[in-house]
């Protein structure tokens, strides 16, 4: 069964998808209004990762934006998700268990934005950006439960889980 990868910056790093006489076809979903355009007609990324992999074809789906998301749970959800795929940063857990860990490639350590992103410690997609999104805490809720601010998703949401389980407070 095919891995996926997730995020829109690992088109540089795939080498040697199949042999070399073996065409393979890619499929690259995004939705509409991400900039599809500048992948297909002012930096046509089909035309340019040929020069790297001529035996790589990237076939470009662009799907609704009031759409992307239910269509792409529903194919995580069958275990038909295309080969790369762009997620919104807040659904990157959902994805978790069907993407490769990209870790150990190169474009994960150069990118500013992966280390943050981690998910149980491995990189499951690569951020072209962070979001300045807050969430706020009641420090007396924290003071009484004896929390910490937490500076990871994993400690995020273990927090959530003691707000839960310790009090009639809903996190």
């Amino acid at each position: 069964m095919k891995k996926i990868l997730g995020g829109l910056l690992i088109m540089g790093t795939l080498i040697g998808c199949g042999q070399k006489d073996e065409t393979k076809v890619l499929t690259f979903s995004t939705w509409e209004g991400t900039g599809e355009q500048f992948f297909t007609d002012i930096n046509d990324i089909n035309n340019e990762y040929k020069k790297i992999n001529p035996n790589v074809t990237i076939k470009i789906e662009k799907i609704p934006n009031t759409e992307y998301d239910t269509t792409m749970k529903i194919r995580n959800t069958a275990k038909q998700l295309p080969d790369i795929f762009a997620i919104r940063n807040k659904h990157m857990y959902s994805y978790r268990d069907a993407v490769h860990d990209l870790s150990d490639l190169n474009a994960s350590k150069i990118n500013t934005f992966a280390e943050p992103y981690k998910i149980d410690g491995k990189v499951v997609g690569l951020p072209m950006y962070g979001f300045n999104e807050y969430v706020y805490y009641r420090k007396s809720v924290f003071n009484k439960l004896g929390l910490e601010v937490p500076q990871t998703w994993n400690e995020f949401l273990g927090v959530v889980e003691t707000i839960n389980n310790s009090s009639d407070l809903i996190p």
